[in-house]
C-alpha cells in the first residue's frame, strides 16, 4: 500500500521465487504464527572440541602460524564451544608465540594467552567465575536478578551470556527458588568458596 497524503492505492510487484532464512537464538520469542509459516526448522547443536579445533587449525593457516595438535585442543577446550572465542584466543597466543621466537604455536602459548586473559581450564572467565563463587558461598537459591547486581552487570547480559555456558557445564542449575551451585560446582571450585 502506498499512502499519499489521504489517499492511498495499492501497487502490485511481481516477484521471481525466493528462499527466505531466518535464524534466532530465542525462538520462543517470536509468534507462533510468524514460526509456521518457515516450513523447515533446524537447530543447531554447539562446536565439537575437534570441530573447533579444526577451525583453530584453518584460521591459523589463515594467520600464517601453524598450532600444534596439542595447543587447538586446548583452545577449543577453552572456548565456551564458540569460534570465534577460539580464534581470539588463537590471536593472543599467536603472538606469544611471536616473542618467543617459536615457529608455531604451542600448548605453552595458548596456557599463558588463556592465564592473561583470565580464562580457566573449563573456559570459564573472571566474571563466570565470580558466579559460582556467589553461589557456592551463599548455599541457597539466589535470582537471576541479585547474581546480576551483584556482580555488576546488566541482568541481561547474564542471562544471555554467563548463564547459560555455567548450566552447560552442570555447574549452576535453575530451580523455582532461584539459581543455585551444582555438587559438581562445590567440587571443582570449593577453593572459589574461601577466597
Amino acid at each position: 500500500m502506498l499512502r499519499e497524503g489521504p489517499r492511498s492505492h495499492k501497487v502490485r510487484l511481481r516477484l521471481d521465487p525466493f528462499t527466505l532464512v531466518g535464524a534466532t537464538t530465542e525462538l520462543g520469542a517470536l509468534p507462533r504464527a510468524f514460526r509456521d509459516r518457515f516450513p523447515l526448522q533446524e537447530s543447531l547443536d554447539l562446536y565439537g572440541d575437534e570441530d573447533l579445533a579444526g577451525v583453530v587449525v584453518k584460521a591459523g593457516a589463515r594467520l600464517k602460524r601453524s598450532v600444534t595438535p596439542e595447543a587447538s585442543q586446548e583452545m577449543a577446550r577453552r572456548s565456551k564451544a564458540t569460534p570465534r572465542v577460539a580464534i581470539s584466543l588463537l590471536r593472543r597466543s599467536r603472538d606469544l608465540a611471536q616473542l618467543a621466537g617459536a615457529p608455531e604455536v604451542g600448548l605453552v602459548h595458548v596456557v599463558q594467552a588463556a592465564e592473561q586473559l583470565g580464562i580457566d581450564e573449563r573456559g570459564l572467565g573472571k566474571l563466570d567465575r565470580a558466579v559460582v563463587r556467589l553461589l557456592v558461598r551463599r548455599r541457597k537459591p539466589t535470582g537471576a536478578r541479585a547474581i546480576a547486581a551483584r556482580l555488576g552487570i546488566d541482568l541481561e547480559t547474564y542471562l544471555n551470556v554467563h548463564e547459560p555456558w555455567l548450566e552447560h557445564l552442570g555447574l549452576i542449575e535453575r530451580t523455582p527458588e532461584g539459581r543455585i551451585a551444582t555438587e559438581k560446582a562445590r567440587e571443582l571450585y570449593r577453593d572459589l568458596a574461601v577466597k
